[in-house]
């Protein structure tokens, strides 16, 4: 007898090793088997490159791709078509400036329409109802400046502007020195409620010309 408890004493004519082994394992019934297991050898159906091929790195780079496309079209965005609205500030804001673009272009230079004028200077002051008026305004032109006398009213939100072209027509066709006068802004704003109300801003201006020597 052996005086190792922890093994089972043999007779000494069986393979102890072998039996020992077989000790060890837990033996399962033939109609049983193990989750996942298959015989050793049998084909699992997929073909597994050789760790370090280059087919093993070609497939790797074809998992991470689509893997990574899949992800950015979860969290991928677009940019929003951001359209203004046409009666947002922005908009009317926008609409006016190019017009008034569009027209001083088409005009001519104050030295081709009005030859004997040295010098425009137009003063503008502002006078209204609302709390904050628009700071006063001055505007020097001279003859290669082109002979443009409309102003967008100050107010951002208003689609209106003041024309000036009368009264400086008026003034070269006298030959006078200058003329003082008062405009309303005849354009719409928006209230509180985005309602369309008159904006009756009134412009105080003051027109005064100096013309070349001899052209009076």
């Amino acid at each position: 007898m052996s005086c190792d408890r922890g093994r089972p004493e043999w007779p000494a004519s069986y393979p102890t090793r072998r039996l020992w082994r077989a000790h060890a394992k837990t033996q399962l019934s033939p109609g049983q088997k193990a989750e996942g297991s298959r015989p050793q050898g049998a084909p699992t159906g997929k073909t597994t490159a050789p760790v370090g091929s280059r087919e093993f790195w070609r497939s790797r780079h074809r998992t991470h791709h689509v893997a990574g496309s899949r992800k950015s079209s979860r969290n991928g965005f677009r940019e929003p078509n951001v359209r203004l609205s046409s009666s947002s500030p922005a908009a009317l804001r926008q609409e006016r400036a190019e017009r008034l673009r569009r027209d001083r272009a088409a005009t001519l230079t104050l030295r081709d329409a009005f030859p004997g004028v040295q010098l425009l200077r137009l003063e503008l002051k502002f006078e209204g109802a609302a709390a904050n008026l628009p700071a006063a305004q001055s505007h020097v032109l001279h003859p290669p400046a082109q002979a443009f006398f409309a102003f967008p009213c100050p107010h951002a939100d208003c689609d209106g502007q003041f024309d000036l072209t009368s009264v400086v027509n008026t003034v070269l066709a006298d030959r006078a020195a200058g003329a003082q006068g008062m405009l309303q802004c005849s354009g719409q704003r928006l209230d509180r409620r985005a309602a369309r109300v008159p904006c009756e801003l009134h412009l105080h201006y003051t027109c005064s010309i100096t013309y070349q020597p001899g052209a009076r």
